[in-house]
């Protein structure tokens, strides 16, 4: 065997070996699949909220400035920001559900955010021109939120971080069972706040 046949046979052994590590990969999946089709589960997965907007710039702009939230696939007549939000134009969505009948500011849903410094958010928010659904306010679990509407009315909600809220409880002299009850949480949650 010449130097050249030697070369090939070991890279013809390293295919073979990719090959056999591959197919050991691909019978792992179908049986995990398998397995989990027969406890009833499903291989879905939930992707991204879509908000159906009117002026996909505009929107995208919005999105920019208040949340610094960028595009990061574009199709055209919808947009993928940062964290998963999807816009979507109202043309092309009036064709995908066969109907003119879309209505905005129903004031039946909202996307959420958490903040860790809301104060600072709620601030910067003062230097925007928004329409406030309400001002701060204080759930009775003691997070503060704001909700405010986006340009196409639909509900936006920022809150503060709920590891933040709990560790306030907590400095403030509260034992982890009383801040457990008070925000209605799980002990596991106070605990894992409290790492």
């Amino acid at each position: 065997m010449c130097y050249t046949d030697l070369a090939i046979n070991k890279n013809l052994d390293i295919i073979k070996l990719h090959l056999n590590f591959l197919f050991v990969i691909l019978k792992y999946h179908q049986y995990n699949y398998r397995k989990l089709r027969s406890y009833g589960g499903s291989d879905m997965k939930f992707k991204n909220p879509m908000l159906v907007v009117t002026d996909i710039e505009k929107s995208v702009e919005f999105y920019k400035k208040v949340f610094g939230l960028h595009v990061i696939m574009d199709f055209g007549a919808n947009k993928t920001l940062t964290g998963g939000l999807a816009l979507q134009t109202v043309e092309t969505y009036k064709d995908f559900i066969g109907t003119n009948d879309i209505s905005f500011g129903g004031n039946n849903f909202e996307i959420y955010f958490e903040e860790d410094d809301f104060d600072k958010f709620a601030d910067r928010l003062k230097e925007y021109d928004i329409e406030y659904v309400h001002p701060i306010i204080e759930h009775s679990w003691g997070q503060r939120v704001v909700r405010f509407y986006d340009p196409d009315k639909h509900i936006v909600e920022v809150g503060e971080n709920m590891k933040i809220v709990c560790k306030r409880f907590l400095d403030s002299g509260m034992t982890p069972e009383q801040v457990a009850e008070f925000m209605n949480v799980p002990m596991k949650f106070i605990k894992a706040c409290m790492r």
